[in-house]
């Protein structure tokens, strides 16, 4: 299947080629070298190549010239699940097939101070840098706060959980020993700093966790648990201290509905995807998901921009006008750059 997928991708490919003033007649060797190679850096210094086949047209066609090349980096997507050294950690359950992009993140380092940064910085501050960044999908739809206090705010580390809908026969398999099913490993496998991120599609037919699962992971070391799905004993839950977000309350357990199927592999929760090791924060406005890759950048990025929006909030009540202060005209901003450097200075 996923061969027939590339060769489509590839022709499609060279028919849209075939009709480019720049790559007209050349684009079926070139495209099936590209496309048998599974070597995507290829792909730019081919595309430069043929432009300095044609030097008149440079700038006119330099928009086809990447264009082509993301197009070339998508088909590396299809080839590399069956081409040879393919790398295949981190997806569980694929049968050894190998997967384009890094699918487990736990390996990235996160610096502690960057972690400490996250914890005094809002959700909705970290939103608007991550769309500054470039990531649309990073904020949890439908989760609710459902046990976190004011001024509450949780930060670790993913660790993923998966449910599908119940049929009965995979349920007596897993449930008919208490170390078979992926739901009880991965809550005894939770670690210090961990959030554990339990995807349940949705469903709102059975609780996946309550009390006694909410107490074991907070006494291992979890700093948080958020489910794509429901909970009970949210009173007793309330007591233990651990930030909690879900989409609300049921009061029959999982075998009513649900079977677990597997841990620490992608998830999607509230509809944003979470790999393993992907850093969360949450907070009474929500919870967002941050690349481990850029978070150390992004942290700071979004301290500095709290810090402002610390000085703006003084500045309302002395009076000022949004027009003047938020953001910052020519000259509030270099009575906010005064600020700052104070802050820094007794710091």
């Amino acid at each position: 299947m996923l061969s027939v997928c590339r060769a489509r991708n590839t022709r499609n490919l060279r028919e849209k080629a075939d009709k480019s003033p720049l790559l007209g007649g050349l684009s079926g060797p070139i495209l099936g070298q590209v496309a048998l190679s599974h070597v995507s850096e290829q792909a730019a210094p081919l595309a430069n190549t043929l432009l300095r086949v044609f030097p008149e047209r440079i700038s006119r066609y330099r928009e086809t010239r990447d264009r082509l090349i993301r197009r070339l980096e998508s088909l590396r997507a299809f080839s590399l699940y069956d081409a040879p050294g393919a790398r295949t950690q981190g997806v569980t359950g694929t049968s050894g097939m190998g997967s384009a992009v890094a699918m487990d993140h736990r390996d990235v380092d996160v610096p502690t101070k960057t972690l400490d940064l996250l914890k005094v910085v809002g959700t909705p501050t970290l939103s608007g840098e991550l769309l500054k960044a470039g990531y649309r999908n990073h904020y949890m739809i439908g989760l609710k706060p459902l046990a976190v206090s004011p001024d509450q705010r949780m930060v670790g580390r993913a660790r993923t959980l998966r449910f599908i809908n119940l049929r009965e026969d995979l349920l007596e398999a897993q449930y008919g020993s208490l170390t078979a099913s992926p739901h009880r490993n991965a809550l005894e496998d939770v670690g210090s700093g961990d959030v554990l991120v339990i995807d349940a599609g949705g469903s709102l037919e059975a609780a996946v966790v309550g009390d006694m699962f909410t107490r074991r992971i907070m006494q291992r070391g979890a700093t948080g648990l958020v489910i794509d799905g429901v909970l009970r004993d949210l009173s007793a839950i309330r007591t233990v201290g651990l930030p909690v977000f879900a989409r609300g309350m049921h009061g029959s357990g999982i075998t009513r509905a649900l079977v677990s199927v597997g841990m620490d592999e992608p998830v999607q929760c509230g509809g944003i995807p979470v790999i393993p090791g992907d850093v969360l924060v949450g907070d009474e406005d929500g919870v967002v998901v941050i690349p481990p890759q850029i978070v150390a950048e992004l942290a700071r990025e979004a301290y500095d921009h709290q810090e402002e929006e610390i000085w703006i909030q003084e500045k309302l009540k002395e009076g000022f006008s949004l027009h003047e202060v938020y953001p910052p005209n020519e000259e509030m901003r270099k009575v906010l750059e005064q600020w700052k450097a104070s802050r820094t200075s007794r710091a």
